[in-house]
């Protein structure tokens, strides 16, 4: 094929090919000034908002971080080159700092089975993280956080609904005006958070859950006493015939006076207590950064319950993850599937339920930032919803014949679920 080089085993073909350009807002297609052409040599654009990427139909874009295929944003359009296809932009992609060790300002183009990676340079689009002059580690920015907060907000709305009604696209209006006025009295707190929650519930159960982790009885070759020898294997009955003498007592003879056997000792080195470990290590960090992004050095925030409430359970998850049971543990695989002990046994049920709540914590915050124009789309419909229902309650207290309806209501899957 014209135009393409192999390195490293993976074939990349030029952009020019596949014909990709990227344009600074959805209408710009037809506009030259406000497009740019992606090449193997990245692209440098400002940014305003709302870049989109249209691309030929015979090829696609993913996003490597998460190997995520890119949903197409409207229909297929024709064009006198062939049909094309737009695509919104992810802001985490546009938003990646130079200073990451890890660059995530990358896209791949994937065409007939080859691929090509794209770098995109935004100037101007708000980053994740700040990185203030002195600190060790970098601090949430407060779109972030925002975007945070509204997440935190959609979790708690679902989890009501599947408590109290055991639905999970459906929840009433009133208890939702009812949610947004119960959440309102904590202005002296820190927000929400799933940290808070797993550090209420766990605070008192996960000292239990250490002191008393189960182990497990292995067999393991060791040398012994011949004397105490009371099994072996064919891997001990090779070693002793190799060794020099007749009767048991010769071959036991010399320094060491001792034949090798097996013996059964006990591990703490099951996936239960590896997930355990992992568990208090993410739950320390989630603790550091609640504080340092959500209290900082708010007088009035770090005196607050939730901020003395996580002080205690990092202060508990850092000294229970110094016990010596962990030393040899080793961090489990992802993607794991759960043991019968984590999904039946009572002390690590509670466990693995929040360690998998925390892990799908991570990727949820990663596509809402990621995917911002439809964060904030979800954010718009649910203000709007939830005034026209505060109108129509007000117009019903005033005797008026003012009403809402729904007529129409179109599910499509998106990245979070949200009240309709």
């Amino acid at each position: 094929m014209a135009g393409c080089h192999t390195e490293r085993g993976v074939t990349f073909i030029m952009l020019q090919e596949v014909e990709a350009q990227l344009h600074f807002w959805p209408w710009s297609t037809g506009n030259r000034e406000e497009t740019v052409d992606l090449s193997t040599e990245g692209a440098v654009f400002p940014f305003y908002g709302s870049p989109v990427i249209s691309l030929s139909s015979t090829a696609f874009l993913i996003l490597p971080q998460r190997h995520e295929r890119f949903a197409g944003l409207g229909p297929k359009f024709v064009t006198t080159k062939g049909q094309y296809q737009l695509y919104e932009t992810p802001h985490g992609v546009l938003a990646s700092t130079e200073n990451k060790k890890q660059k995530d300002n990358f896209i791949s183009v994937k065409y007939l089975g080859n691929r090509v990676q794209v770098k995109l340079s935004a100037s101007g689009a708000r980053t994740r993280q700040i990185f203030h002059e002195g600190e060790t580690e970098p601090l949430e920015s407060d779109l972030s956080k925002t975007v945070l907060a509204w997440s935190q907000f959609f979790d708690d709305i679902i989890e009501e609904a599947l408590k109290n009604w055991n639905k999970l696209n459906t929840y009433p209006w009133s208890e939702i005006l009812n949610f947004i006025d119960s959440i309102s009295v904590d202005v002296n707190e820190p927000r929400m958070a799933l940290i808070v929650k797993i550090a209420e519930q766990m605070h008192h159960r996960i000292s239990h859950t250490v002191n008393a982790a189960r182990k497990v009885l292995i067999r393991e070759r060791q040398m012994m006493p011949a004397g105490r020898v009371a099994e072996t294997d064919t891997t001990c009955l090779r070693w002793y015939i190799r060794q020099p003498g007749e009767t048991m007592a010769q071959k036991a003879a010399g320094h060491r006076q001792s034949l090798l056997g097996v013996a059964r000792v006990e591990s703490y080195n099951t996936l239960e207590n590896r997930v355990l470990k992992d568990f208090l290590f993410r739950c320390r960090l989630e603790c550091n950064r609640y504080i340092d992004n959500e209290v900082g050095k708010n007088l009035t925030l770090q005196r607050s319950r939730r901020a003395g409430q996580i002080r205690s359970y990092k202060n508990l998850c850092s000294n229970l993850k110094r016990n010596t049971l962990f030393d040899d543990l080793h961090k489990p695989p992802p993607g794991t599937p759960p043991n019968y002990v984590l999904r039946n046994d009572f002390r690590y049920r509670e466990v693995w339920r929040n360690y998998v709540r925390l892990i799908k914590r991570e990727d949820e915050e990663d596509r809402l930032w990621d995917w911002q124009s439809r964060t904030w789309a979800d954010v718009v419909r649910f203000l709007v919803n939830a005034t026209l229902y505060s109108l129509t309650k007000e117009h019903i207290f005033q005797g008026s014949l003012f009403s809402v309806k729904e007529i129409y209501f179109n599910y499509a899957p998106v990245q979070r679920t949200t009240p309709r």
